[in-house]
């Protein structure tokens, strides 16, 4: 089973350990709300059309399938945006959708950055059996 965003005409596929990999998240709550979480969801339909930008999603999309984002490339920095935009932005969206771990690794990120640091990325704790 999967779920679906879609953002312009851009279609971004979920599982649900995939939404369940950072809890309390925002679209998780929309496509499992009410679901036995320990059981296989029903078949719901269910799409969720946000107004987002299509590339920085993807960044979220990577980072629910337990891949480290950042830096962002710069294929994926919007063209009508600077990449410190681009982390900006990303950090609102991750904020927004409930995305705590994604919000502070960001935060984390940009203040590093500022400080001229070396930036430390933690790898993903969430591990998924392949099929």
């Amino acid at each position: 089973m999967s779920y679906t965003v879609k953002i312009d005409d851009t279609e971004f596929k979920f599982t649900k350990d995939q939404l369940d990999s950072e809890p309390g998240n925002e679209l998780a709550t929309f496509f499992l709300q009410g679901i036995d979480r320990a059981s296989s969801p029903p078949s719901t339909g269910k799409v969720l059309r946000l107004e987002k930008d299509p590339l920085l999603f993807k960044l979220i999309q990577a980072h629910l399938r337990g891949y480290d984002v950042l830096p962002i490339p710069d294929t994926l920095v919007p063209n009508y945006m600077s990449k410190e935009g681009a982390l900006e932005n990303l950090q609102r969206d991750a904020r927004s959708l409930g995305l705590r771990r994604l919000e502070d690794k960001v935060l984390n990120y940009q203040l590093n950055l500022a400080r001229g640091t070396q930036v430390k990325i933690p790898v993903a704790r969430k591990k998924y059996k392949l099929a």
